[in-house]
């Protein structure tokens, strides 16, 4: 049986560090960054708390092939990268699960969303200022060797 993957971006709250990480479970690795589990661990020395990117594969191997091409990256094309799903850096995933704010809706699903407004799933999701975040987001990167 294939393992699911992860690669991930952490920074700190004045986002001048970042962290690149593998991991099979998303949610349980942000918590131990945020709750510093790892003392004296290069995301405890420099509070990397927030997930700021992500990318899920099908295949352990895959995602941690897709970590090492990212971490020969210089600073700026990391940031680029970032900047092409997530602008502003908000915290996409946190101790509870995968989040994002209702309005920044990813387009593949904003179809999903328009046929599902009338259903009462809908109505409570909107009350809401934070709803779970798709899986597949950013998944759908193609991985290109130094691009």
């Amino acid at each position: 049986m294939e393992k699911f993957g992860y690669i991930y971006i952490m920074t700190n709250k004045h986002k001048t560090v970042l962290y690149i990480g593998v991991t099979n479970n998303l949610v349980r690795r942000v918590y131990e960054h945020k709750n510093h589990l790892t003392k004296n661990s290069f995301s405890d020395r420099y509070n990397l708390e927030y997930c700021i990117y992500y990318e899920e594969f099908s295949c352990f191997e895959m995602a941690i092939k897709r970590e090492k091409e990212l971490k020969k990256w210089n600073r700026q094309k990391k940031e680029e990268l970032i900047n092409k799903k997530n602008p502003k850096w908000d915290e996409l995933v946190n101790e509870q699960g995968f989040i994002r704010k209702r309005d920044e809706a990813c387009s593949e699903h904003s179809e999903e969303l328009r046929t599902a407004q009338g259903s009462p799933q809908a109505t409570a999701r909107r009350s809401q200022s934070y709803s779970a975040f798709p899986l597949r987001f950013l998944a759908s990167l193609e991985m290109t060797d130094g691009h």
